[in-house]
């Protein structure tokens, strides 16, 4: 492959959190890239989620410019939490209250995902309502062509467009690019009040379960009837009509793909879509675009010849480490829905975080929270016989209103139940415990792992429940 006048153009397909970090590190790298995004704006759907940064803080620290650091902050779900080294997430039995493990998560950061696309989006080049139709190669460089018609030529295309991934089939075909079914089913909901909240269930089923439409919720209602207060209310007092979604689980171990001689690659969920209950998916899209940054930086001239080799040096290092960690996460995903397997499963034996990454994920998050941060009301709530406390925060601002129109959407990464909104939850007048959720023993086949967990960090309640699954209540805060 020969040099050439022209500059290098990098195609990306997705704007979601992958493509724009690798927007942000190549702009870093002095080459031109454009991204597609079939969405026709940032704000089409209504649904937002959050996630959390456990070990890659300091690969985030590298992918982004000085203006963009300093904005880092402000992505937080809770303005308010400051991160340290001695960050934990309390795992509790939600039956008796008992404390059962303190997950490290030194460092530890979580970001609204709709806060966070903002921030990465900071002076890219962002072609939105484009939805990817045609891929075609070359010895020297790449046309994709759009559903409107569109063509897009450049040097290379990176398919960051998530699990469902069209830039992975034409990789590897329809076949060897298809994502593999997990038992596992997640519904997840929020509804608008002076609290934000992603309320999510997950189970294991073998079968389809049959949850479309309207009798989505009243099945949501059925479960969250047999957590302990108030979690309980959390799940029972969502409006009717509030729009949720079901959907399966899905994952696909990261293998070697044919990169088109350095054309064509992939990155973030479209390179490893894992299931999500030990939450590495954004640390290693994150890993992604540092790890291709520091090939980048190493191209002795910008020529396609060039490259295409920082193209093949990252893909060496991405395969496999992303096999490993869509194994890592899918056996947790099984563990974490039994009982007799949860304290075996990665996320209890080896935490959140990677050994190796704490001093310089402490540098990068001290760096990100500097500043003033708005005061919250707190109150605490005993736990019953173990004398272990249970924070409640009461943000003092209110949430601003999201849209309320129906949206059904696969979940990038994996096949989710999700639903927009806010819940209100309020505690009981004269409440001073938190009572066992009441549960029989009797006749019970089957157990199952609940979790309650604040997005913010203040507490991981775990409520082991006869046939319910793992479900996850977190805190949006704006």
């Amino acid at each position: 492959m020969s040099s050439r006048a022209e500059p290098l153009r990098v195609l990306i397909i997705g704007a979601g959190s992958a493509g724009l970090l690798f927007a942000q590190v190549l702009k870093q790298a002095g080459i031109t890239s454009t991204v597609f995004e079939q969405d026709t704006s940032l704000l089409q759907r209504p649904r937002d989620w959050n996630f959390g940064i456990y070990w890659a803080q300091s690969r985030l620290n590298e992918c982004l410019t000085d203006d963009l650091k300093a904005l880092v902050k402000t992505a937080q779900t809770d303005p308010s939490y400051v991160a340290n080294e001695e960050s934990v997430l309390p795992v509790h039995n939600g039956e008796t209250g008992k404390l059962m493990k303190n997950l490290p998560a030194p460092w530890s950061l979580r970001l609204k995902r709709k806060m966070l696309i903002k921030m990465l989006s900071t002076n890219v080049d962002i072609k939105w309502g484009k939805r990817l139709k045609n891929i075609r190669t070359d010895e020297t460089s790449v046309t994709v062509t759009f559903e409107d018609g569109t063509v897009e030529t450049g040097d290379l295309l990176i398919g960051c467009e998530g699990a469902h991934s069209l830039t992975r089939e034409f990789l590897l075909g329809p076949k060897e690019a298809e994502l593999l079914l997990s038992p596992f089913h997640d519904c997840a909901s929020t509804d608008p009040s002076e609290w934000i909240w992603m309320l999510m269930q997950t189970w294991r089923s073998d079968e389809e379960t049959g949850l479309t439409g309207n009798n989505i919720l009243p099945a949501m209602y059925e479960r969250g009837k047999s957590f302990g207060y108030p979690f309980n209310e959390a799940f029972t007092t969502i409006p009717p009509g509030t729009p949720v979604w079901h959907n399966r689980l899905r994952y696909w171990p990261t293998k070697p793909w044919d990169s088109k001689n350095g054309r064509l690659t992939l990155a973030g969920d479209a390179a490893h879509p894992m299931t999500f209950h030990r939450g590495q998916g954004l640390n290693n899209a994150i890993t992604d675009a540092a790890d291709f940054l520091v090939h980048l930086r190493a191209m002795t001239s910008h020529t396609p010849s060039e490259l295409a080799g920082a193209v093949h040096r990252y893909e060496e290092e991405l395969w496999p480490r992303g096999h490993e960690a869509v194994l890592a996460s899918h056996e947790n995903t099984n563990a974490v829905h039994d009982w007799k397997t949860m304290m075996q499963s990665p996320l209890f034996t080896e935490g959140l975080s990677k050994k190796g990454d704490l001093v310089s994920s402490k540098a990068h998050t001290e760096e990100a929270m500097e500043g003033d941060k708005p005061e919250l009301e707190r109150e605490t709530i005993p736990v019953a016989d173990e004398g272990t406390e249970v924070v409640v925060v009461k943000v003092q601002e209110e949430a601003p209103e999201l849209g309320r129109e129906e949206f059904a959407h696969r979940d990038e990464q994996a096949e989710m139940i999700t639903a927009e909104g806010f819940v209100e939850t309020n505690r009981r007048e004269g409440q001073t415990e938190m009572p066992n959720p009441g549960v029989s023993n009797e006749h019970v086949e089957e157990r199952r792992w609940c979790s309650i967990r604040p997005w913010m960090m203040d507490t991981w309640m775990m409520l082991k429940m006869p046939k319910l699954g793992f479900a996850a209540m977190g805190n949006q805060t704006s």
